[in-house]
């Protein structure tokens, strides 16, 4: 018989959908579209939301969740019995909840892809909303297969709100231009 090779879950990676941003600027706000991802989903087992998936520096953490939230259920329809991999990224590090601050409490290092085992509390209303489907939040990363790792790409930034220059320099060419930042 021949050999076969040890199954790998299929997994989608999507990142910087920025939900319930103030500019609307983020396109899973159009039906069209979510549709034609759900229907990518259709042979995923795994789909990891890799960063930025929420807006969470220009409006509450309430009005950008309310605005995610459609898009949260129809990926839970869509994903039913199978895993939703959250990995936080620098515009929604809040989900991690006090994890940063533990984990530099520990005596060992945090691994590449650690679980996040006390997220924020609004993570219970993302995985409410994702409903049948399995939520895990990781952070760093996460090892897609053995042989590949994904992260958003701010891992060890200080996730501080104090505008740095460059930020502040974005902002004002933006405003200039009359487009939002």
């Amino acid at each position: 018989a021949p050999a076969t090779m040890p199954l790998v879950p299929t997994t989608a990676l999507i990142s910087d959908l920025h939900l319930g941003s103030a500019s609307r600027s983020d396109v899973l706000r159009r039906a069209p579209i979510r549709a034609r991802l759900l229907e990518a989903l259709e042979d995923v087992d795994r789909l990891v939301l890799l960063g930025d998936v929420i807006e969470l520096r220009d409006r509450s953490l309430g009005i950008s969740l309310e605005e995610a939230r459609p898009f949260f259920e129809e990926v839970g329809e869509a994903m039913a019995g199978r895993q939703v991999v959250l990995v936080p990224g620098n515009h929604d590090h809040r989900l991690l909840g006090t994890w940063i601050e533990r984990s530099l409490e520990r005596e060992r290092p945090a691994a590449l892809d650690e679980l996040v085992d006390e997220p924020h509390p609004a993570v219970r209303s993302v995985a409410g909303w994702l409903g049948d489907a399995e939520l895990e939040v990781r952070y760093p990363g996460i090892w897609v297969r053995d042989d590949v790792y994904a992260t958003h790409g701010h891992y060890l930034d200080s996730h501080v709100t104090m505008p740095t220059i460059e930020r502040l320099s974005v902002a004002a060419v933006d405003r200039l231009g009359g487009r939002p930042t």
